[in-house]
């Protein structure tokens, strides 16, 4: 029972502007990232739906790097992120439903909130860990209902 997190895709370029002090950094960029939950349609535990939402999210984070060896590091990063809902679909049974407008499930589009990420980093390779929660109430009738992501992602840095 209760609400699950669903497993989605994010593609992400981004840039990094180093401040005077070398081990830290601004980063920014544009994703494009999925999320989504699994959870009960109204009240009945036993009659699931699930809503996948695609967005375009701008992160803005504050970086420090701590060197670790001779060629790598840890990657610390503290910041917020925005986003605007592009698509998606909610499913129910055999019914599926737009996410965002009318005709559909009218969820709003647009979401802040704060960004948390930690990992590892090489000249040219990342993996990182990170956890988002939305401010915004994304949805006025079913109550206090946030988006939220955690993500692992692993990329090359040119």
């Amino acid at each position: 029972g209760g609400v699950k997190d669903l497993l989605g895709f994010m593609a992400e370029a981004g840039l990094q502007i180093p401040f005077k002090l070398r081990c830290f950094a601004l980063q920014t960029g544009l994703r494009y990232i999925q999320k989504g939950a699994k959870g009960p349609w109204e009240d009945n535990m036993n009659d699931m739906a699930s809503m996948h939402q695609n967005v375009l999210e701008i992160p803005v984070l504050f970086t420090m790097f701590l060197p670790a060896g001779r060629k790598g590091g840890v990657k610390l990063g503290m910041g917020c992120f925005a986003s605007y809902g592009i698509g998606g679909k909610v499913v129910h049974g055999s019914q599926e439903y737009n996410t965002y407008g009318i005709p559909g499930f009218n969820m709003r589009r647009f979401d802040i909130g704060p960004a948390v990420e930690a990992g590892y980093e090489t000249r040219h390779f990342a993996a990182t860990l990170g956890i988002e929660t939305g401010v915004v109430n994304v949805h006025k009738e079913l109550g206090n209902v946030r988006a939220r992501a955690f993500y692992l992602t692993v990329g090359y840095i040119f």
